[in-house]
Formats: C-alpha cells, sequence, structure tokens
C-alpha cells in the first residue's frame, strides 16, 4: 500500500507533469499493476464530520415563534 505523499506524487506526475506509467514506475519504486490500481481509484475525497447546527438549541423556541405567528 503506498503512503499519502507517494499516492500524490503519482496523481501529480501522472496527470500534471504528464508522465508516462512507466517512468512513474522507476521514479517510485513500484509496479505497473500497482500505478494502474490507484490511477483507476477514484481520488480520495476528505473525510466529512457529522456537524450539529447552531440553531439544534433554539429548535424548539423557532417552531413555537413561527407557529404563533402564523394565522
Amino acid at each position: 500500500m503506498l503512503s499519502t505523499e507517494q499516492i500524490n506524487d503519482l496523481y501529480r506526475l501522472y496527470w500534471s507533469e504528464r508522465w508516462p506509467k512507466r517512468k512513474i514506475e522507476r521514479h517510485l519504486r513500484v509496479g505497473w499493476r500497482t500505478i494502474k490500481k490507484y490511477l483507476d481509484m477514484p481520488a480520495q475525497t476528505p473525510a466529512q464530520r457529522p456537524r450539529v447546527s447552531k440553531l439544534d438549541a433554539f429548535k424548539t423556541t423557532i417552531i413555537e415563534l413561527l407557529e404563533n405567528s402564523t394565522p
């Protein structure tokens, strides 16, 4: 398994600098199957944390105000 730094280098060399897979293979010292595997996978996205709304503490008050203000 490649480290995050190696994966980033792989994407940068292949997509930005347009290196051929063989040259990347020699530069990173990994096999062509590994390079193919990581290029075929979608890029990693940042992990999403569940967020709590700042208004959750006031939710009941907001609902009461809305119910009282509508005719």
